[in-house]
């Protein structure tokens, strides 16, 4: 059972990994803005090393069941010689280290590096438990059940060819992957949510945060990447027609004939907002982290109520445009003038050092 939860968050963990970096990625791709991929732990070898086909660690309990005599040392064995070969020792696998204080046998017990830490199997009940065939009576039975849930879930699974061989093994591994796939397939069509819930200590006590535990837990599930993400990348996006077609009659005519994204360029600067902190791509503008808080609620309220507001904040940009130069000047001007004041005084010590 525990190896069936821990896969299950191995999938989940990759599905938010997915979702959160490699989407991500892919948006600006398509956006066309550059992007430099952040780094990160992905756990996709672990998955692998689980549901691969003939020799993942499900399919190898399968075949372990169908096999004569066949007990949870002789899994454990096959596991070892296919993972834990010290010429090919797969990273995600591992066995139990023969020391003193250990009791553990290796014999019985193999360890799995899952992407939230090492966890250690004990592999005695692992046939006993995967096995999930009825005896034929008990089967017979079900299926003639008259509460048709009974006998939906009774009814075994086809196999390839449509042909169900006498004996056919049922098991509970092989199942729950095949659900657990359908179950992601589901959630790759939706727009996913995501909710990272934190032990605050060891203890499970109101009241006390123990930092170094809930440092380890946002590691752990790869939120402290995805922060990372976020401070480096764009996680605001505004379709530039969402601005262009609330605002466009709002602004003077020179503005209303440029194409939707110089009119959302403009809108930006209108508000202040820095070139370096957003970047154009072909449909949408993205802003740095709380750099579009004046444009997202522009986009949401009623284009009346923002009117007086993008009109006051127009009128303040070209007061600002229109100083620009005068400024610019006058800081020129102080500039050149501390320098002389500089040079003067460079040139009067050296005529002083030069008379002494």
């Amino acid at each position: 059972e525990q190896l069936c939860i821990n896969f299950a968050n191995e999938k989940l963990q990759k599905f938010f990994l997915s979702t959160v970096f490699e989407n991500e990625g892919q948006a600006y791709k398509d956006e066309g803005i550059p992007w430099e991929p952040i780094p990160y732990d992905d756990n996709e070898h672990i998955i692998e090393m689980c549901e691969a086909k003939e020799v993942g660690i499900y399919d190898t309990l399968d075949n372990q069941c169908r096999t004569p005599k066949a007990t949870g040392r002789t899994f454990c064995g096959v596991l070892q010689k296919k993972y834990g070969d010290k010429k090919n020792k797969h990273k995600a696998f591992d066995m139990i280290k023969p020391s003193r204080k250990e009791t553990r046998s290796k014999e019985d017990h193999f360890i799995v590096n899952h992407f939230a830490g090492p966890v250690c199997y004990l592999a005695t009940e692992f046939l006993d438990k995967n096995n999930d065939t009825l005896a034929p009576e008990v089967e017979v039975a079900m299926l003639a059940s008259t509460i048709p849930l009974v006998a939906t879930v009774c009814q075994p699974d086809e196999p390839a060819g449509g042909k169900k061989k006498k004996g056919n093994f049922s098991s509970v591994g092989a199942k729950f992957v095949k659900s657990l796939r359908e179950l992601m397939q589901g959630l790759n069509q939706a727009k996913a949510h995501f909710v990272r819930c934190v032990k605050p200590n060891p203890q499970k006590v109101p009241n006390k945060i123990h930092g170094k535990s809930c440092l380890e837990q946002l590691r752990m599930s790869g939120t402290l990447d995805a922060v990372k993400l976020i401070q480096a990348g764009y996680p605001t996006r505004i379709p530039y027609e969402d601005l262009f077609s609330r605002y466009k009659s709002m602004m003077p005519p020179a503005a209303q004939n440029l194409n939707s994204s110089d009119f959302c360029e403009l809108i930006a600067a209108v508000c202040d907002i820095a070139k370096d902190d957003y970047a154009l791509g072909l449909e949408r503008m993205f802003f740095r982290l709380g750099k579009a808080a004046v444009l997202e609620d522009m986009a949401e309220k009623d284009p009346e109520e923002v009117k007086p507001i993008l009109k006051t904040k127009l009128e303040l940009f070209e007061k600002k445009k229109a100083a620009r130069p005068k400024v610019e000047a006058t800081v020129h001007m102080y500039i050149h003038k501390r320098r002389y004041k500089v040079t003067v005084a460079e040139h009067r010590r050296k005529v002083e050092e030069e008379r002494r």
